[in-house]
């Protein structure tokens, strides 16, 4: 892990009134509470904060790197603004939909690791969990939906053959392993997110799914295969670049967007 600019340090110190170092490191740590952020880049934004000309003195990447902290930080203490409209009651029947509140680990000193990681573990703490909301939230969807209108054996009648083999030799594989902990507790949790659409488009299930999925079961298919290509970058542990997580969060938006406007079907 690299350390900060003593320059840098120093001044931030000289404006907060020539403070104790072991002062200043309750401020970084109390800061990165708030944000994921490595040390040196918890020290740029308080120096930033408190007057210190940072652009003097670090990279461009660097800066650039601090002002998207600057203004994650800015709307995080932010208050929301008041809409003025009547607040519309749920429908009755209606699911409230789950939040999802996340606590990132703090990395701050691994051994070894170069700078480059660091900075890439930063973004995939934020894109990771979308990926994997979106692929149990599309699970659970199905699951729920075909249950309430097939039956809990929905499963044994519909699964194509192909995906009956692959859950039962990855559940067979499973059972050797019992130190580990399980998938899930339905066949769903065990299919892969590209042959999620595979079960949409059976002809018992689509009837049932038509009018969540937009009518069309391109619409399903189509952001699973993009939101896909990015998950299996990530399954082998490399990085986004940051056009492709804005795809990915494109892709969730498109998905959270529909469901919600369908919430009342479902089951």
């Amino acid at each position: 892990m690299p350390r900060a600019d003593p320059t840098v340090r120093r001044l931030l110190i000289e404006k907060l009134g020539g403070i104790s170092r072991q002062a200043l490191s309750a401020r970084v740590q109390a800061l990165k509470k708030q944000l994921p952020l490595s040390t040196p880049d918890a020290l740029y934004v308080l120096a930033h904060q408190n007057g210190v000309k940072i652009d003097r003195y670090l990279e461009a990447e660097t800066l650039a790197r601090v002002r998207d902290h600057v203004g994650a930080l800015d709307r995080l203490s932010s208050p929301p603004r008041a809409v003025n409209r009547a607040p519309v009651p749920p429908k009755r029947g209606a699911r409230t939909p789950s939040a999802v509140t996340l606590r990132v680990r703090d990395f701050d000193n691994v051994p070894g690791m170069t700078p480059q990681h660091v900075q890439d573990a930063q973004r995939m703490a934020e894109v990771y969990p979308v990926l994997y909301v979106f692929e149990n939230s599309a699970r659970d969807l199905i699951d729920r939906v075909l249950t309430a209108k097939l039956g809990k054996d929905w499963w044994d009648s519909i699964a194509p053959p192909r995906l009956k083999r692959l859950v039962e030799g990855r559940k067979a594989t499973e059972g050797h392993e019992a130190w580990h902990s399980r998938r899930g507790a339905s066949e769903i949790h065990y299919v892969d997110l590209g042959d999620l659409p595979t079960l949409v488009k059976h002809a018992d299930a689509w009837p049932h799914l038509r009018e969540l999925f937009a009518g069309r079961q391109t619409w399903f298919e189509s952001i699973v295969d993009d939101l896909n290509v990015s998950r299996r970058v990530i399954a082998h542990m490399n990085p986004l670049s940051a056009d492709d997580v804005k795809q990915v969060e494109a892709g969730f938006r498109r998905w959270t967007k529909q469901i919600s406007a369908r919430q009342h079907l479902i089951p």
